[in-house]
């Protein structure tokens, strides 16, 4: 099987498409005025705006032997605007990774900052 041929797989499992659907849900259903507090940190908050850019930038497959506690799809998102700085990906807001279980379900997220 080729890189080409295991990219065509993930992504058909999990689409870009329905990350960036998943992400804009998350953002939607728990906006207050139509603002997301993300917990990057013990008591901070990043107020994000529930449209904010979404941009994936990567989606990943892990194998275990072991039990998936965290499921074996993440996907990586950055929210707002995306720079790019001596090789470093900056979004405007911060990163959320996305869980996804066996099923193609998101199950948990983590917002943070690097």
């Amino acid at each position: 099987m080729t890189i080409d041929e295991l990219e065509s797989c993930l992504e058909s499992f999990v689409s870009r498409a329905q990350i960036v659907r998943d992400t804009r849900h998350i953002l939607e259903e728990w906006a207050v005025n139509g603002i997301f507090q993300a917990a990057v940190e013990d008591d901070h908050f990043i107020p994000i705006p529930h449209d904010a850019p979404i941009t994936v930038i990567r989606t990943t497959f892990e194998c275990s032997a072991l039990d998936y506690t965290f499921g074996p799809v993440k996907a990586i998102v950055g929210l707002g605007d995306i720079t790019i700085h001596d090789d470093t990906i900056l979004p405007q807001y911060c990163f959320v990774r996305l869980y996804y279980n066996d099923e193609g379900q998101v199950f948990t997220t983590d917002f943070y900052l690097d």
